[in-house]
């Protein structure tokens, strides 16, 4: 009971907002969703930018933490500190060259401007290092001896080895992607300024404006 009474006391902001959000019926639902469908486009760029930036993360993690786990060369030490040190760096630090970058090579307006900075996220590649240390070098040796092809041992030794770590990598790039509140470029903030390029968070930030349209977007937030 006591369980019961502490789960209605978690879900009860969502339940408050939901009630709040179909007291007027389901026709405001229809005009926000049907006609007016900027939320919605705005969690299609989200999927879209978390996808494709989550994946890009996996695949160069992937590789980068090869190098930093198993290849021994001068400076190692020095480069994995610097990812360390890049990855503890407030958003804020990297927001003005990511607007210069994006403007220069002629990203800006494009979801190339959100998802090449999430693809080189430095987290995961810190994750699978850690993970890929656990692999046995004799394995990698042995590996070596029948293919001398360094992507053939990553993609047939390395990756199913370490799977569970690449699958918690994933999960942690796409979650903090799907949260990061890319900005609204109507108030010159990067990286895009064209509404259609919006993500959701952009979008919401646009909608809580509008207190008419407020708790329709606070519900589906909610149960995202």
């Amino acid at each position: 009971m006591l369980l019961v009474l502490f789960a209605l006391f978690i879900v009860s902001p969502v339940l408050v907002v939901a009630v709040r959000a179909f007291s007027e019926g389901v026709q405001p639902f229809v005009d926000f969703y049907v006609w007016k469908p900027t939320y919605l486009r705005g969690l299609a760029n989200s999927l879209v930018i978390s996808l494709s930036a989550s994946l890009g993360t996996v695949v160069v993690s992937v590789l980068a933490a090869y190098v930093f786990a198993k290849v021994k060369f001068k400076g190692r030490s020095v480069i994995f500190y610097l990812y360390i040190i890049v990855m503890m760096m407030p958003f804020q630090v990297t927001l003005l060259p990511q607007y210069i970058v994006s403007r220069r090579f002629a990203l800006y307006d494009t979801p190339w401007a959100m998802i090449l900075p999430g693809i080189f996220a430095p987290f995961a590649a810190f994750l699978l290092t850690q993970v890929m240390k656990s692999v046995p070098d004799e394995l990698i040796e042995a590996a070596r001896l029948d293919t001398g092809s360094t992507l053939k041992i990553i993609a047939h030794i390395i990756v199913p080895t370490i799977r569970p770590g690449i699958i918690c990598a994933w999960v942690l790039s796409f979650t903090e992607q799907w949260n990061a509140g890319h900005f609204d470029g109507d108030k010159g903030e990067v990286p895009t300024g064209d509404p259609a390029q919006r993500d959701s968070a952009g979008g919401c930030t646009r909608l809580c404006g509008n207190a008419h349209v407020l708790p329709r977007a606070s519900t589906t937030v909610q149960f995202l």
